[in-house]
């Protein structure tokens, strides 16, 4: 099934930018030259860290080091450190940034990514260039914060080091970030034909304890290997509490109390070493991340007068796991010309445990049969890219990249399904330096999706009454991408990117109601009827 998107525009402005600084080019076999900043640019605010730096780079957003994507593939992300990517997602560029003090910044280049030679790199990219001070440095904060009817936080802080000496360089950061938020008002609730159910007057509130630890360790000796280690764990602990006033129409008043809670726990390690090879370099990555989650969401309630008393309890818990390693052989056979032959295998997999009670009129909770939501599904995948960069002039370059991804799909559990995918993708990117203030980047992508294994698994939410349902027959979609943009510098005015972009879907995976009316009935709940949706 295909499904053309139509062509859309994006624009991102920033204004009251600090001056640019004109530079030298970062490389003399690439001729671009790139727009410096260094740290006195940014001196009216104040920034404690790289990452704070770079946020202030008018026209510039910071691609999200944790997208969901399963795998590295090529890059994705606009952040190098040192011309070097960052192998890593919970703990990659963003927050690698962050423990970088703004004293060991020796300047930040912002420049196309096409003239660095490293594949899948193509629009605005920033490279931040550190200085070797010999010592130990570092940041800190502390807040701490009071508000009504929530819990007051004093733990609201973080400490950042760094240092390094010879070869070896470190970074080391502890955090903790509380949450506290929360609204009133009231909520109507509708049947599929919109028509007023119920009315409620709600009060919410949401408090939540996470903290982390994570480093890096770098090895940079005079032959030029460099070797990366870096790892980070984390814990997140939100409770949500609504109360809920409820009244029915034609109906008694009545109450309504939802809790949840979940207590996550995750943990990565990544490390990649590069070092030359014959005529090229060859780098390899690795990465193990895993993540467990149990959860716990519980309504109850009733009449006022006691009566149409209801209970319901859903329990899950889920692992989450995820396996990487990647190799890059990549050479320089000429000025202006690169090859890159890249070879991943990734294995990745989610378990989920899961159970649903309900009760009403007083009586015993009793367990309800909920399908398909104790299974297990796992992806083996491997991939093969070959990469071609090359100047076509002084002002205009290309990449072309082709290659071929193999996936295994496997589910287990309340479900039995094996499949295996074999299908091509690429991308072709020409960027071409207008003049120094404007440039123009096209890019053609044939990509493959990856699909979200929580569509394979039975759900129940409790608070919105409605739950979906697993399905184990749907395939990752391919696409076509077509995209335009122009970065356009107005010097002491900012900077604005605009870009323009169609695609074309195969295999869209969508969200559809299941049967009639509300959908099959899963149990009863709460007095009424749970809806289900799934995955198509």
């Amino acid at each position: 099934m295909k499904h053309p998107v139509p062509i859309c525009a994006s624009v991102f402005l920033a204004l009251a930018a600090p001056n640019a600084i004109a530079a030298e080019a970062v490389e003399a076999n690439t001729g671009e030259t790139p727009t410096v900043y260094t740290p006195e640019n940014f001196a009216q605010f104040a920034p404690r860290t790289a990452l704070e730096m770079v946020e202030r780079i008018p026209g510039f957003s910071i691609d999200d080091d944790d997208d969901g994507s399963r795998g590295f593939g090529q890059a994705t992300g606009n952040v190098l450190i040192n011309g070097q990517r960052v192998s890593g997602k919970s703990n990659g560029a963003e927050s690698a940034l962050g423990r970088i003090a703004i004293a060991n910044v020796a300047r930040v280049e912002l420049l196309d990514g096409t003239a660095l030679g490293i594949p899948g790199l193509s629009g605005q990219v920033v490279n931040v260039i550190t200085r070797e001070t010999g010592g130990v440095s570092g940041t800190w904060h502390w807040k701490g914060r009071v508000r009504e009817n929530l819990p007051p936080t004093y733990n609201d802080m973080a400490l950042s080091l760094s240092g390094g000496k010879g070869a070896v360089s470190w970074t080391a950061e502890a955090e903790s970030a509380p949450e506290r938020g929360a609204d009133a008002g009231p909520e109507r609730i509708t049947d599929a034909t919109g028509a007023l159910i119920e009315t409620r007057k709600e009060d919410y509130t949401h408090a939540a304890e996470y903290a982390s630890l994570a480093g890096s360790l770098a090895w940079k000796p005079v032959g030029g290997n460099i070797a990366n280690l870096s790892a980070k764990i984390g814990t997140y602990e939100p409770d949500d509490k609504e109360i809920s006033k409820l009244f029915p129409v034609g109906g008694l008043e009545g109450r309504r109390l939802f809790q949840g809670s979940e207590d996550e726990k995750t943990a990565e390690l990544s490390a990649d070493y590069a070092f030359d090879l014959g005529p090229g370099r060859l780098k390899t990555i690795t990465l193990a991340r895993r993540e467990e989650s149990p959860t716990t969401d519980r309504v109850r309630g009733g009449n006022l007068d006691g009566a149409n008393a209801f209970d319901s309890l859903f329990n899950q818990t889920v692992y989450e796991g995820e396996y990487i390693l990647r190799g890059e052989y990549a050479w320089v056979p000429a000025p202006g010309r690169d090859w890159q032959v890249s070879l991943e295998g990734a294995f990745n997999f989610l378990e989920a445990q899961s159970q649903l009670f309900a009760s009403e009129g007083g009586a015993p909770l009793a367990e309800i049969f909920l399908p398909n939501a104790n299974s297990r599904v796992e992806e083996q995948r491997g991939e093969l890219t070959v990469t071609h960069g090359r100047a076509l002039s002084k002002s205009v370059s290309l990449q072309v990249s082709l290659g071929a991804e193999m996936s295994e799909l496997s589910q287990t559990g309340d479900a039995e399904n094996v499949r295996t995918f074999t299908r091509p993708k690429g991308f072709a990117s020409l960027s071409w330096q207008v003049d120094p203030s404007l440039k123009l980047v096209t890019r053609i992508d044939r990509e493959v999706g990856q699909l979200d294994f929580f569509d394979f698994i039975s759900s129940v939410n409790l608070n919105q009454g409605n739950g979906s349902q697993g399905n184990s027959e749907i395939v990752p979609e391919q696409s076509w991408k077509v995209s335009l943009s122009a970065e356009k510098d107005f010097r002491d005015w900012g900077a604005a990117t605009l870009t323009v972009f169609g695609s074309d879907i195969e295999d869209i995976v969508d969200r559809v109601p299941i049967g009639a009316g509300d959908g099959p009935v899963i149990s009863i709940l709460h007095g009424g009827s749970v809806p289900t949706s799934t995955r198509r």
